[in-house]
């Protein structure tokens, strides 16, 4: 009896273990080794439970990690180039420039860890997520309703924002945006809470932490 139930102890850990290395799939990985021909990936599994997948790596084997990631991650992110469509009233207005950088929110996203033979490593992710930057406007007598002189006001930016990082670096397509004045002054531009889409390029903050580290 006692030989049976060692016998299936003895099946069933390794029946888990033939598991852990057929199943390299990890909800947050917290440690890449690669030694030599060998991988070891350390991280929780969907249901919690902390574990490590190890393989041996032949030449052009690539591990690779998708993940669904439902916490906020955040990038800076520039608009270089933001389009106001035209309207019944007020004409079209093209916007192209690197002095704008706001805050990109993401809150969901699909990532794509890859680890190569030659130790090089990638991440890919695509996103959804909204926009805050703070937006400097030219009011001037074409652009205002009660014909303005020419001055500067601080308007806030919000857009939902369409995200494509490749290591950290984000490509970014704002659909939708709109821009609202802080004062009295800028609810007389007439591009104030119109709709505009953009594209925006960006870097995960992440980066910046590195950097500062150093």
């Amino acid at each position: 009896m006692r030989t049976k139930i060692l016998l299936l102890f003895l099946l069933g850990w390794v029946g888990m273990a033939y598991g852990q290395v057929d199943n390299p799939y990890f909800k947050i990985i917290t440690g890449v080794k690669i030694s030599n021909d060998t991988i070891t990936v350390k991280g929780f599994r969907e249901n919690g439970n902390f574990d490590k997948f190890i393989k041996k790596m032949t030449l052009g084997y690539v591990y690779s990690n998708k993940t669904v990631v439902y916490y906020p991650k955040f990038s800076l992110l520039t608009l270089p180039f933001k389009i106001r469509p035209k309207t019944n009233d007020y004409s079209s207005s093209a916007y192209s420039g690197l002095d704008n950088i706001g805050l990109n929110i993401d809150f969901s996203s699909l990532q794509w860890d890859k680890y190569f033979s030659t130790w090089r490593s990638s991440s890919s992710r695509v996103s959804a997520g909204i926009l805050l930057a703070p937006a400097v406007e030219e009011l001037t007598i074409e652009n205002t309703k009660n014909n303005s002189a020419n001055k500067k006001q601080l308007f806030i930016s919000t857009g939902i924002t369409l995200n494509y990082s490749y290591n950290k670096l984000t490509f970014t397509i704002v659909p939708v945006g709109f821009d609202f004045a802080t004062n009295t002054a800028g609810k007389e531009w007439v591009y104030n809470k119109r709709y505009w889409w953009g594209f925006g390029i960006g870097l995960d903050l992440k980066i910046l932490e590195n950097l500062i580290d150093k």
